[in-house]
């Protein structure tokens, strides 16, 4: 009886950190490789994305049937935020903003694999919304802030009025 080994997803090709304008088409490319062959899936900031009218997503078989392809395209880069306004509140209506943090995950029953890097639109800095989150004494936090916008000089957390300086590896008492 013949058994394939299984092998945990690896990258041969990835994507790298771009600058673009607002209006421009983009195209991203993860090519992994393993068995049995990886499913590919993308995110911005955090966020799956699956096909719609804006953003396309096709998936390939390597030629060797070693490995699968992913592009991922997006027919015009957007900045558009909506705002509109009431007596005592801004709201924000729509916020088409595809710059940000983007990841190829690649996964199969061996193993998972990711790749990120930054998209970033020539335009005004800004934050897009975050959720609510709670945090364990004691227990691992990671708090990504999605920022969008290029170019950007510097981007920092506060805490009330005070900026809050760490490193990598940082622990916050807050």
């Amino acid at each position: 009886m013949f058994s394939k080994t299984e092998l945990a997803p690896s990258f041969g090709t990835v994507f790298s950190e771009q600058v673009e304008v607002s209006g421009s088409h983009a195209s991203f490319k993860c090519l992994a490789l393993g068995q049995p062959i990886p499913t590919i899936k993308w995110k911005i900031d955090g966020i799956q994305v699956t096909n719609t009218r804006r953003y396309n997503i096709q998936s390939l078989m390597t030629p060797d049937g070693k490995g699968s392809i992913s592009i991922f395209n997006i027919q015009s880069l957007t900045t558009k935020v909506s705002v509109s306004h009431s007596e005592q509140l801004t709201h924000i209506t729509d916020l088409l903003q595809d710059g940000g943090s983007y990841e190829c995950i690649a996964s199969n029953s061996a193993g998972t694999v990711s790749h990120k890097s930054r998209v970033n639109i020539i335009g005004p800095p800004g934050i897009k919304y975050i959720e609510n989150m709670t945090a364990i004494q004691g227990d691992t936090f990671t708090l990504d802030c999605p920022y969008y916008g290029y170019p950007i000089d510097e981007v920092y957390f506060t805490k009330g009025k005070v900026i809050l300086i760490f490193s990598e590896s940082a622990m916050l008492n807050l």
